[in-house]
Order: structure tokens, then sequence, then C-alpha cells
């Protein structure tokens, strides 16, 4: 891979990876393009800089989860000693929210771990993402139509968990995780933005793993990935400034707008491959 390749992938990744339009979508889009062939360990590596982009920009809440839940940890063991002390409704709800996050992100890390190759060999194409895009924008036009007004503190496990379950389907190419999750967060009753971050938390454990996964087969073997550990970085480090600024202008637009544009401009890529590839036949 060259310098050329490296920063337009990375671009592409995080500029789609928090937007509801599929970043694995378009990743194969763009190689197919420029007639590139670059296996899907490196997408899968790139993804960590999105990953610490979300770590950043949200790290005021993150420090609070987690600092909640070693507070919760630590009264569970004085309580276990007779030593009787209390966590603040603050440290509750902070450490009941990391809690569900963790085991709402296993579903969809478990299910994508066992079927990530198969769905790579089968579904990475053209005609699958078209598909995808195509289906998956008329589920997001009906939650776009439901009435949502749930904050962050109105999140309880069931809600939680059914966002998690939506991410499931983002293993398929053209449906999106962020956009499998904002749906799942609508129709629990949650508004865009809230529904928008919860999905960029309940997307971390799986960022990650799938970052470990692409290191995991290029150690292995079983990814071939001509890449020198310098473009690895720039890669990451454009993933991550192109992350952090998506997050950051998606959260304050879906505060005012629907998800319309996002959902029309689906329909529109998938029709333009659609009538690419029946021109081709």
């Amino acid at each position: 891979m060259d310098i050329f390749q490296v920063i337009t992938l990375s671009i592409v990744e995080s500029l789609t990876e928090f937007i509801p339009v599929s970043s694995t979508g378009h990743l194969i889009l763009t190689q197919k393009l420029l007639n590139w062939n670059v296996p899907f360990a490196f997408d899968l590596i790139i993804q960590l800089g999105a990953f610490l982009a979300v770590i950043v920009y949200f790290f005021p809440l993150i420090k609070k989860i987690i600092t909640s839940m070693f507070a919760m940890c630590k009264v569970f063991i004085q309580k276990r000693r007779n030593i009787h002390l209390q966590n603040s409704n603050d440290e509750i709800f902070y450490s009941k929210l990391g809690i569900f996050i963790l085991i709402a992100s296993l579903p969809s890390g478990i299910i994508g771990f066992i079927l990530a190759d198969t769905i790579e060999k089968y579904f990475h194409s053209e005609l699958y993402v078209a598909i995808f895009l195509f289906l998956f924008s008329f589920v997001m036009l009906y939650a776009d139509k439901k009435e949502s007004n749930k904050y962050l503190k109105s999140m309880n496990f069931l809600s939680i968990f059914k966002m998690g379950l939506w991410q499931i389907l983002a293993i398929l190419p053209g449906i999106s995780r962020s956009g499998s999750c904002i749906v799942g967060g609508i129709t629990s009753g949650f508004d865009r933005s809230t529904s928008a971050k919860l999905s960029f938390l309940l997307g971390l454990p799986i960022i990650f793993g799938g970052g470990l996964k692409g290191f995991y087969d290029l150690y292995k073997g079983t990814s071939q990935l001509a890449i020198s550990p310098l473009l690895i970085i720039i890669g990451l480090a454009t993933s991550f400034v192109t992350g952090f600024f998506v997050i950051k202008y998606l959260i304050r637009f879906l505060e005012k707008n629907s998800l319309k544009v996002f959902i029309y401009y689906r329909i529109a890529l998938a029709l333009v491959i659609f009538a690419i590839l029946l021109q081709t036949r």
C-alpha cells in the first residue's frame, strides 16, 4: 500500500463510520472504483483511529462511567466486609450505563467474530452493498417518523440492549452500524441526538475488537498486508482527525434535523450502483 491509498481509505472509513451510510459499504465501493485490492484487515485496523476519536470526544462521559463502575465495585466489596458505604445517584446511573453498554455489545461482537470471514467472502460485493443500502433506508425512514424525546437519563437495560441487538445487522455491508444503533435508539424512545451518542458508545467495544482482529489476522498470516508501520500510524491519525469532526458535527446536526438527508443519499447511491451493474452486464 502507498500513502495515497492509506489516506484515502482512512478518510472514507472514518467519514462514514459514524454517519448512517455504512463505512464497510463505502470502503468496498471505493476499492472497486479505484481498482484496489486491500485486505479487510486494513479496514479493521484503521477503525482504531475512529475508536480513539470517540474516546477523546466523549472523554468526560467515559471517565465518569469508568470511575463510577470502580466506585460501585468498591462499595460492593466494602459491603461484603460489613462496612456500610453509599454511592451517589450519579455513580449508580453511570456505572449502570457502562455495564449495560458492555452487555449490549456482546451479541454483535460474538456474531461478528464468528461470521466476519463468511460475510466478507460472500457479501462483500457492490451488488450486496446496494441491496442493503436500499432496503435498510426504508427501515430508517420508518424510524425517523416516530416521535422520540427521551434523553440519556431515561435509559434502562432493555432500551440499551435493544440497540445492541439492532447493531448485529451492521455485519452486513450497506446496513451501517451507527444507522442500526440510531434506529434502535429512536424506536426505544430516545431522541436522534441521544441515539447517536449511544451508538458511538455502543460501538466502542465492537470497533476495538475489530481492530484487534485485524492485527491478529496479520499476525497469524490469514491476511496479507504489505504496509509499513509508519503508514499504519498515518492512517490511524487520519482516521482519528476525520472521525473527531464527524462526531462533533453529526451530534449538532441531529439536534435540529432528521435522518432524511442520509436516507435519500443511501437510496440514490444504491440506485446508481444498480444502474452501473446493469450496464456492465
